[in-house]
């Protein structure tokens, strides 16, 4: 990682920028008020939630970064691979 034209020394401070901007970025395109809820979007491959995927794996084993603003529901559902959650 690297930002541009800063000079600086990685102790976590740049990865966890890094790290949250993406989220913030990410979850702008979320569903919800309270929790968001990623939506499918036809401009997204399956590319390109593999990526999701990766970076929010590599953010929590690096860091112990997790989104804390994802549904819960979505969180349990993607480390047990579960395909769809029916809510009551």
């Amino acid at each position: 990682m690297e930002f541009v034209n800063e000079k600086a020394v990685d102790d976590a401070g740049v990865s966890r920028e890094v790290y949250t901007a993406f989220w913030d970025q990410f979850l702008e395109q979320c569903e919800g008020e309270d929790e968001q809820v990623p939506r499918l979007r036809p401009d997204f491959s399956e590319a390109e939630w593999e990526a999701v995927g990766r970076n929010w794996v590599k953010g929590l084993l690096d860091l112990g970064i997790l989104p804390v603003y994802l549904s819960s529901a979505f969180i349990l559902a993607c480390m047990h691979g579960i395909d769809s959650v029916m809510m009551s």
